[in-house]
């Protein structure tokens, strides 16, 4: 599980970004806490669409919570 907090701006969303795709993932979800955050910039939404997709067509998936609401994605 990522848990993350702060705020999410441009820099932060690419280096995120970079992170989780060249992490030592083995498959399977990827979960994403997100009930420390704060703001979330228009590229890091776009990141998230990039993760996810990344992550999917190698087979794997997202599930992104935040612990603060429920949330249906």
């Amino acid at each position: 599980m990522w848990v993350l907090s702060g705020d999410i701006d441009d820099d932060s969303a690419l280096r995120l970004e970079s992170m989780l795709l060249n992490s030592q993932w083995k498959g399977g979800a990827v979960t994403i806490d997100l009930s420390g955050i704060g703001h979330i910039s228009i590229e890091g939404r776009k990141v998230f669409n990039r993760i996810y997709e990344g992550l999917r067509s190698r087979g794997g998936d997202v599930e992104v919570i935040d612990t603060r609401h429920t949330m249906d994605v």
